[in-house]
């Protein structure tokens, strides 16, 4: 809820309605109007000032400086407001007027600055105010030539709001100098200033509005005013121009709320105060004057005026009951205001009539009779009673109760309706079988505590809502299987609790049944079914079995009445098959007059149970036609296989099961447990798979079934190589990785099977060097992988190991030797780079030339590869000849004939061999 605020909203108007809670008048309605007391909630608020006010000096005592004005927003005591100075630049420069904030000098004021702070306070408890600073300038002539100086630092104007635009208010004239110059003035307003609603002229200093004003939208203006001179620098002053605007009668008066509605009792005296209404002017002091325009339908209302408030009165007697229904018992009253020129828009009063409550309420009919259908459900409406009171206030206000007659709390009446129905919190409901009839006592009571009583006579009429009950539940027989069951009869007897028709009943089964079949006795009352066996029972074929192994036959019966909406009640016949037990009939009919049925009376599932002897007439059989187990080939004599299973249909005093294996030395089975074992050694190598076939016999039948082991394989057998050595050769390479060169391939066998006899190869020793591999472990071919080099070694001996994948894996391996062969890869190399040999001149052919050293070279293959063949070359090579393979050097034929020292002295020849290897020869 928002807090009440005087300077927001300062009248409220309330309709307030009281309800008497005797019940003799139903409300009555009044219009309050709350007026809100000003509190002293807002500070005063200074209109703006002069940021300078400029004198020309010195200030005669008693010069009028300035005018501050505060506005308070409070109204009274709160409103009114003192001003003072509490602040000069000299004390007592300065006085104020407390009352219009007239500032004057209390003395000849000299040139100077003077500020100036004043205080505006309220007089409400607690005192608010506020503070304004003023700054004075008293200025000599020669500061005075320089700054406009108005002639008032303030000027006031009253202006109405009616005034046509534009119009003129104030000239607000300046000067320059001390003589008075104000041809070089000019004067401007800041635009933004009130939205651009006062102008100025620029030349003569006049301001003017520019549009209508509105007293009660803003009723004081300030306009600041500035004069600027012409010279250069140019300076400037201030002036406020303050805009008072007065009122004219433009407003019109209106009412707070368009309709008031109030309320009268039917006996209210003349001149009763039936509302005050008030409206609201705008403008100030106006005088409202009220007056009723219609007085509908009878004029029996007047309004006079009173502190501009309108006060309607009652000038006639009000009777509710000659009063129109369709007008919703109420009057309707139209009062207008004005204020003289002005006439504001009516307000509808409607004026509700309160009827007294002086009549008792009485019921249509004394007793009311009514029948109802037994087992009706809860909040079922059975009637309503109605009762009528011509007061107006008890329309809708009548209450019902049930004072007699509903001990047990099944009915209820809704006090406002009077619907009489079957209660809603109660669990029984009405039970014929129980109570057939009830006489309820109803009473009606009015606002007054008036009161009428009727009597509510209920008839219980019977409804088909009792199933039929089984009696003499559970039913059970006894019979043996096979053709003496065909003699079995079970009586089945059901009553029930309604009547007529509703407790008629027939017998059926309500699944078809090839075994049973019930019928029907309408002779007796009530009507009595029989169940008869119709196929002999075949204990063996039943689907529910006791613990001796007794079977179960279960038959449903249904006991259906004969109804319009028939009911049915069921009960469940077991027939026993088994071992005798105490017999619950001398007979093989079970009467009820025979002693065999229970006392006790339940609507249920009831049985009947049928005991039968069994004999020897099923064949035993293995709990499945074919059996397959995996068995380890080391599995030692003794071990079990497998337990087989066999059963049979009879009851263990007929059967006694035995096992028999035919054909089989190497397995056994146990006679009386079923117990596969191992009796010889098994392995996978001679035989991997076993067809075994088993005999079961209950000592007249037998059946047989078949019993398939598979061997497993078991890791028991080393790899082994086809030979111990193996000898490999292979060529000497001088760029391995270009051509793959196959070494050679080992094999080894491994006598398992599977992954036992799976067997991968690998290189365990002589390999450090990494120059072969296995690329596939798992074919044992030996490559090649790094240079083989002759010469640095001719022979490599390898460890190879085979591992087959058993688990636990089994290994083996094997030598290898490698021999690697020459290839021609190596130059011949001469012992020395240079030979220097000696020979005579004119020497003869064939004469052999002293070599020191010898010319020889050697090459590190072997073999062929190893021959050396030399010849010579270079200038003068044709007069010596040069053994091909030893390198002995003579003098050739041509040479005998040519070699002259005294012509050359020196022979530089080179000598090669074919492989390309040089020296230098010196003849």
């Amino acid at each position: 809820m928002k807090p009440l605020d005087f300077e927001v909203k300062r009248h409220y108007s309330l309709t307030i309605s009281a309800v008497d809670s005797r019940g003799l008048a139903s409300s009555a309605t009044v219009v309050v109007t709350v007026s809100v007391i000003d509190v002293n909630d807002n500070s005063p608020t200074f209109l703006p000032s002069p940021k300078v006010i400029r004198f020309l000096g010195p200030l005669d005592e008693g010069k009028l400086i300035f005018k501050v004005i505060a506005m308070d927003a409070d109204s009274g005591e709160n409103g009114d407001m003192t001003y003072s100075i509490i602040q000069n630049t000299q004390d007592g420069n300065f006085t104020i007027d407390p009352h219009s904030g007239e500032i004057v000098t209390n003395l000849t004021i000299p040139v100077g600055r003077y500020d100036v702070s004043v205080m505006a306070s309220d007089h409400g408890s607690p005192g608010l105010s506020a503070r304004q600073q003023l700054m004075v300038y008293v200025l000599d002539n020669r500061a005075a030539a320089l700054y406009p100086m108005f002639q008032q630092a303030w000027y006031r104007v009253d202006v109405n709001e009616s005034v046509t635009t534009p119009h003129g208010l104030e000239d607000v004239n300046a000067v320059v100098g001390y003589k008075g110059n104000d041809k070089d003035v000019y004067y401007m307003l800041d635009a933004r200033e009130h939205d651009g609603l006062f102008e100025v002229d620029t030349q003569t200093g006049v301001v003017s509005i520019t549009r209508a004003l509105d007293r009660e939208t803003v009723s004081v203006y300030t306009v600041t005013v500035t004069a600027y001179n012409t010279l250069e620098p140019s300076y400037s002053s201030d002036t406020l121009v303050i805009v008072n605007v007065t009122d004219t009668n433009d407003e019109v008066p209106a009412f707070l709320f368009t309709q008031y509605d109030v309320s009268l009792v039917e006996n209210a005296p003349v001149n009763t105060t039936v509302a005050t209404l008030q409206a609201f002017d705008r403008d100030l002091n106006a005088k409202l004057v009220y007056h009723i325009l219609l007085d509908e339908p009878e004029g029996l209302f007047r309004v006079t005026s009173e502190d501009n408030s309108a006060i309607v009165l009652l000038k006639g007697a009000i009777d509710c009951d000659a009063m129109d229904p369709d007008l919703d018992w109420a009057y309707s009253v139209w009062v207008s205001v004005s204020d003289g020129p002005h006439t504001g828009m009516p307000v509808h009063l409607r004026v509700h009539v309160e009827d007294l409550n002086d009549n008792w309420p009485q019921f249509e009919h004394s007793v009311y009779n009514v029948t109802v259908t037994e087992g009706l459900k809860a909040c079922h409406e059975v009637l309503t009673v109605t009762a009528v009171d011509v007061d107006i206030t008890d329309v809708n206000q009548l209450r019902y109760t049930i004072v007699e007659g509903d001990e047990d709390g099944l009915f209820e009446v809704a006090d406002k309706t009077g619907i009489l129905s079957l209660s809603c919190h109660s669990q029984e409901g009405l039970d014929r079988e129980n109570k057939d009839g009830y006489l309820l006592k109803v009473t009606v009571t009015d606002m007054a505590g008036h009161e009428d009583t009727t009597s509510v006579n209920i008839t219980v009429l019977d409804e088909n809502d009792n199933p039929p009950v089984f009696l003499g539940s559970p039913f059970r027989a006894y019979t043996l299987e096979g053709a003496q069951s065909l003699r079995l009869s079970v009586s089945i007897l059901a009553s029930d609790a309604d009547s007529g028709e509703n407790a008629d009943i027939v017998y059926s089964l309500r699944d078809h049944h090839e075994q049973f079949l019930v019928t029907t006795d309408t002779h007796h009352s009530p009507a009595r079914g029989t169940l008869h066996v119709r196929q002999s029972l075949d204990r063996e074929k039943a689907s529910v079995y006791l613990e001796n192994g007794t079977a179960v036959f279960s038959v449903t019966i249904i006991a259906t009445d004969r109804g319009i909406r028939p009911l049915t009640a069921s009960t469940v016949v077991e027939q026993q098959v088994g071992e005798t037990p105490r017999l619950c009939c001398k007979s093989n009919r079970c009467l009820s007059s025979d002693g065999c049925f229970l006392a006790n009376t339940t609507l249920g599932s009831s049985d009947v149970t049928v005991y039968v002897d069994d004999i020897n007439d099923n064949e035993p059989s293995f709990d499945q036609d074919s059996y397959e187990v995996s068995l380890s080939e080391n599995s030692l004599p003794g071990t079990s296989v497998l337990t087989v299973t066999g059963h049979d249909m009879d009851l263990p005093h007929n059967t006694h099961l035995t096992y028999n294996m035919q054909g089989q030395d190497v397995f056994v089975i146990d006679r009386d447990s079923g117990v596969v074992r191992v009796t010889g050694a098994v392995s996978v190598e001679r035989q991997a798979h076993y067809t075994l076939s088993l005999v079961l016999t209950d000592g007249v039948y037998n059946s047989t079934a078949e019993l398939m082991v598979n061997l497993l394989d078991v890791n028991d057998h080393h790899p082994v190589f086809d030979k111990p050595l193996y000898h490999f050769t292979v060529p000497e390479n001088d760029l391995p990785g270009t051509v793959v060169q196959f070494v050679g391939r080992v094999s080894a066998l491994d006598k398992d099977q599977g992954v036992n006899g799976a067997v991968s190869y690998n290189i365990t020793s002589g390999n450090s060097q990494h120059l072969f591999l296995i690329a596939e472990p798992t074919e044992g071919s030996i490559s090649v992988a790094g240079r083989l080099d002759r010469e640095t070694r001719p022979h490599h001996t390898l460890i190879v190991t085979a591992t087959d994948h058993g688990s636990p894996p089994r290994m083996i391996s094997c030598v290898i030797e490698i021999e690697v062969l020459d290839a021609n890869d190596n130059t011949p190399v001469f012992t020395s780079a240079t030979y220097r040999g000696t020979v005579y001149e004119h020497a003869e052919h064939g004469t052999t030339v002293s070599m020191m050293p010898l010319v020889q070279a050697t090459d590190q293959d072997i073999g062929l590869n190893a021959a050396v063949i030399y010849q010579l070359s270079g200038s003068g090579s044709r007069l010596f000849h040069m053994d091909l393979t030893s390198g002995v050097v003579t003098v050739s034929e041509t040479g005998g004939r040519g070699l002259d020292r005294e012509r050359k002295h020196l022979y530089v020849l080179e000598v090669g061999d074919t492989k390309g290897s040089t020296c230098m020869c010196w003849r």
